[in-house]
């Protein structure tokens, strides 16, 4: 039995569901959340909304299956590291972690912009107006230090290096460290020209053979995991901000609509087995 796009749409409906129910159930955590510092309540906010709208966008996407698998999972890549973040640096009330994110993220721009800057005497004027028009004035990494050390209250000898994607994963929670490990490493390497995500497109099966439904369901596998990052980020968040009877809610809930929809997949998985078994033979 095929997998059929019904299964799919079938999915999404009740991912969205759940998801508004996650958000309202997170909407108390979330606001201490923002309390405190300009500065955090800027961060706190905007890492949010990413992660939100990283879901929202995948399911909209989810419903156009042609080659939908490769778009969603370059959005899940996106929310997955803004819910990571948020939940780093609102894990530590010392203001040191948002300190680090923001001047890494300054770092980076300056990086960004004295690139650009190299092309502002390009031989080309489309390429140099170009340039110049990109081009901004974002002081140095000592300006950007001078200003938002003191208004955090960090003294630069206790900044410490932004960490990697890796290491901030195995601080906020084993969970987070394997969803890296199983899914977002994967997802890198699909981004960066993997030619195996292949397999999955209309094209393929319409001029190779292969299987008819595997689109849909490699769509189906990308809006499932939008969901889990949803899930587990409002799970992770209700543990940092203590509410047991919202994250007890939300548990409930996402186990119920994770083996509801587990269903859909059953025979699809059966039948990939059962072709993995004959390729061995």
């Amino acid at each position: 039995m095929e997998f059929k796009r019904d299964n799919l749409f079938f999915a999404i409906e009740h991912y969205q569901a759940c998801a508004m129910l996650f958000r309202a159930a997170t909407l108390t955590a979330v606001h201490e959340m923002y309390s405190g510092h300009p500065v955090r309540k800027c961060l706190v906010e905007y890492l949010y909304k990413r992660v939100s709208s990283g879901f929202s966008n995948a399911m909209a996407i989810g419903t156009h299956s042609m080659e939908a698998s490769s778009d969603i999972g370059s959005i899940n890549r996106g929310a997955f590291e803004a819910a990571v973040n948020f939940l780093f640096v609102t894990g530590d009330q010392t203001n040191g972690r948002i300190a680090a994110f923001w001047l890494f993220a300054a770092q980076e721009e300056i990086k960004r912009n004295n690139q650009v800057a190299e092309w502002k005497t390009c031989a080309d004027p489309i390429i140099k107006k170009l340039a110049l028009r990109e081009y901004q004035d974002l002081g140095s990494e000592e300006d950007h230090k001078k200003t938002i050390l003191p208004s955090l209250g960090v003294q630069e000898e206790d900044l410490k290096r932004w960490p990697s994607l890796e290491q901030r994963t195995k601080v906020i929670g084993d969970m987070w460290a394997y969803l890296y490990d199983s899914h977002y490493r994967a997802l890198s390497t699909w981004q960066h020209g993997d030619t195996s995500r292949l397999i999955v497109t209309d094209t393929f099966v319409e001029t190779l053979g292969g299987y008819p439904d595997r689109t849909d369901y490699e769509t189906f596998v990308m809006v499932s995991w939008a969901f889990d990052i949803l899930a587990n980020f409002c799970i992770s968040i209700t543990n940092l901000e203590p509410q047991r009877h919202a994250q007890a809610l939300i548990r409930e809930n996402y186990a119920s609509i994770t083996t509801l929809v587990a269903s859909l997949t059953k025979d699809h998985q059966q039948r990939m087995r059962h072709v993995a078994e004959k390729l061995s033979n």
